[in-house]
């Protein structure tokens, strides 16, 4: 399972979030070999400031199991382009972290990955 986590300021409506979330769910699954049905996509909104400014911010925690720094470097770009375009969250107020997830310590449908 591979979660994508974004807290932003900029609120979305259902069909703007559904087109981002088929999206970015193809170049995840692409990129971190998943299949598609493993990714999830949450979305809130959120009130966030960057230093002194209130204006687009975004938040984003992509944690996978197993994601190395190659894919992250393949990722970076396309994936802050897509929340630009289709989110409208700026690159310069934009934070993408990416965190391996413990697969010991994961559990999906009432039991622990490993």
């Amino acid at each position: 399972m591979s979660i994508l986590h974004i807290h932003s300021n900029i609120p979305q409506d259902e069909t703007s979030f559904a087109e981002f979330s088929i999206k970015v769910t193809e170049l995840l699954s692409k990129t971190l070999n998943r299949n598609s049905s493993f990714i999830q996509i949450v979305y809130c909104y959120s009130q966030i400031a960057l230093g002194n400014q209130t204006g687009p911010s975004t938040l984003v925690t992509l944690s996978s199991p197993d994601i190395s720094r190659e894919q992250i470097k393949s990722l970076t770009p396309p994936l802050s382009k897509m929340l630009e375009r289709l989110i409208g969250s700026p690159p310069p107020t934009t934070y993408i972290r990416f965190e391996n997830m413990d697969p010991t310590k994961t559990a999906w449908n009432g039991r622990l990955w490993q």
